[in-house]
């Protein structure tokens, strides 16, 4: 590297991808040896910080769409650590988005269960409640995944539990009322621990109980009722948890809700 930056390499070349060598150096799995050594070489050398990729990536309705990626984003995604710190220490915008999503640095990490890269994006005055276009804050991101250790630290440092998704997912789902629908029961636990409003409700009306049964989702169906959850909540459209359950042929969701006496 040093060598061809020697002769006279150009620093900005791109491949197909529209990938700069820094977007290269920066963007190695945490679980190998990070190239920090090489982005320290291209950022001392002028590589421009900010250079964005035309990366092929799935869009929102599967397809393959263009993204305009910061070097930062793609490194904080990918969880290297030293490479970030030294981007931030050069300058970089922590806010830096990407132009498919308007991903921050902070909901890529989270929502790639990132957790040592989600505290020191927080530790740098990361927005933790900056939201992509889909609505969606770092939190709702963890959630949705499943990433337990970044929630934690997400809540830890203040993140809204009650914040809403946007069209994407049901528009107006809180973390707990997404997490029921996919059957996350650890993630529901917590973040009923956390405090989570058992009773909150989404665009539709539905709570956490009317989305699990409406899904199908038994365990968290049981865990839900166990903490309380009112089986006699209807939905904007009048239906119970109930309802949906046995509208759907949930038929183990509908046993339980009517052994605990679902209407």
């Amino acid at each position: 590297m040093k060598l061809l930056l020697e002769k006279g390499a150009n620093l900005e070349s791109k491949d197909n991808d529209g990938h700069t060598a820094l977007h290269e150096a920066g963007a190695f799995e945490a679980s190998t040896r990070p190239k920090t050594d090489v982005v320290v070489l291209l950022l001392t050398q002028g590589a421009t910080i900010e250079a964005k990729d035309k990366k092929a990536h799935h869009g929102l309705a599967g397809l393959p769409a263009p993204l305009d990626w910061p070097a930062l984003a793609e490194a904080a995604g990918h969880g290297n650590v030293e490479a970030v710190n030294l981007m931030l220490e050069k300058g970089v915008s922590i806010e830096a988005k990407d132009n498919e999503h308007c991903d921050t640095p902070l909901i890529l990490a989270s929502r790639n269960g990132q957790t040592e890269m989600v505290k020191l994006l927080l530790e740098r005055g990361a927005d933790i409640e900056a939201k992509n276009a889909d609505g969606d804050t770092a939190l709702l991101g963890a959630a949705n995944e499943g990433n337990l250790d970044v929630v934690q630290a997400l809540l830890g440092k203040g993140a809204n539990i009650e914040a809403r998704a946007g069209e994407y997912h049901f528009e107006g789902d809180t973390a707990l009322i997404e997490s029921a629908g996919q059957g996350k029961t650890e993630m529901v636990k917590l973040l009923l621990e956390k405090g989570a409003n058992i009773e909150a409700r989404n665009a539709r009306g539905w709570t956490p109980l009317i989305e699990a049964a409406d899904r199908g989702r038994t365990e968290a169906i049981r865990l839900l009722l166990d903490k309380g959850a009112n089986i006699a909540a209807k939905g904007s459209d009048g239906n119970t948890a109930l309802d949906l359950a046995i509208s759907e042929g949930h038929q183990e969701a509908a046993k339980l809700l009517e052994e605990r006496g679902g209407k």
